[in-house]
């Protein structure tokens, strides 16, 4: 199981901005996801399979609110993307 503590960094600089991160991921492996509120914004994040399909999305409960996707399992080996807006 791959585990990282290094946080993936991106600016926001409004509700219409997107940053973007990829991660490889093997079958059945478990990703989870937490992203930090800032004062201004109420970020959401959606993680999307190698095939463009969403394999979970959540929004924060208001701006300065952290949001968080946990227990997402890889059906497929490939490169999944994490879109946080």
């Amino acid at each position: 199981a791959y585990q990282s503590a290094a946080p993936g960094t991106g600016t926001l600089a409004n509700a219409a901005d997107l940053a973007q991160f990829t991660i490889a991921l093997d079958a059945g492996q478990t990703l989870n996801v937490v992203v930090d509120g800032v004062t201004t914004l109420a970020p959401r994040v959606a993680v999307v399979a190698p095939g463009g399909a969403v394999l979970g999305s959540a929004a924060s409960a208001g701006a300065g609110q952290p949001v968080a996707l946990a227990g997402l399992s890889a059906a497929a080996p490939g490169v999944y993307t994490v879109q946080v807006t």
